[in-house]
């Protein structure tokens, strides 16, 4: 019996949509879109249909399961997803390291891009890809990275410079200059001090005649 296409598309898809994909269920999907490699180019718009459906932290196992196909185009004598691979590797790699218009770029986000570039460079050395997508899509991962690591030195330097400031505030609060003029402070507390009577005199001469005596013996 000749099976329906959409039919098989369709399962293509679900199988692509399991919550976790695990290097058994990659390989089974790989297996599968094999078996009905007729279908490649319906299949492997399935996979980008899906994988764009997905958050960006599921898209990067889809990105393996297109490895898959990729490595295995010599096992089974096909070059249908390479091909494919080739003609949306841009869109691919977008998906996988899609970035915000504005605003910080998550950390999940930098994970895809490191693992996506090293995937590209194996590529690359099996003539899965050309030298000139490499160069392209490499030079944009790198910049992605690189911009993220001077972001986090600029956002240390601006920590350390605002911890110098508050240290430099604190201490010239601590400052106060000699003239009472314009110290509120000090003139509050300079005429909260206590005025000594001679009984305070007197009080003070007994302490110190016993502190000599004391240190006499």
């Amino acid at each position: 019996m000749v099976e329906d296409p959409v039919e098989i598309i369709s399962t293509f898809m679900n199988m692509l949509r399991q919550p976790n994909l695990s290097a058994r269920a990659i390989q089974k999907i790989g297996e599968f879109a094999y078996q009905h490699c007729t279908l490649y180019d319906g299949l492997f718009s399935g996979l980008i249909e899906v994988m764009k459906q997905q958050t960006i932290q599921k898209r990067l196992n889809l990105f393996y399961t297109v490895d898959n196909l990729c490595k295995n185009n010599q096992k089974y004598n096909f070059e249908g997803y390479v091909e494919q691979t080739q003609q949306f590797l841009e869109e691919l790699v977008n998906l996988v390291v899609e970035r915000p218009p504005q605003g910080k770029v998550e950390k999940c986000v930098l994970t895809n891009a490191h693992n996506v570039r090293k995937v590209l460079s194996i590529w690359k050395s099996r003539d899965i890809v050309s030298e000139k997508q490499f160069e392209g899509l490499n030079t944009m991962l790198t910049n992605l990275l690189e911009s993220q690591t001077s972001n986090k030195d600029m956002f240390w330097k601006r920590v350390v410079e605002d911890r110098d400031k508050q240290k430099k505030h604190r201490e010239e609060s601590w400052y106060q200059p000699m003239s009472m003029d314009g110290n509120t402070e000090f003139k509050r507390a300079w005429e909260k001090a206590k005025v000594f009577s001679e009984h305070d005199y007197q009080l003070f001469k007994k302490y110190r005649i016993r502190y000599d005596s004391i240190k006499a013996e």
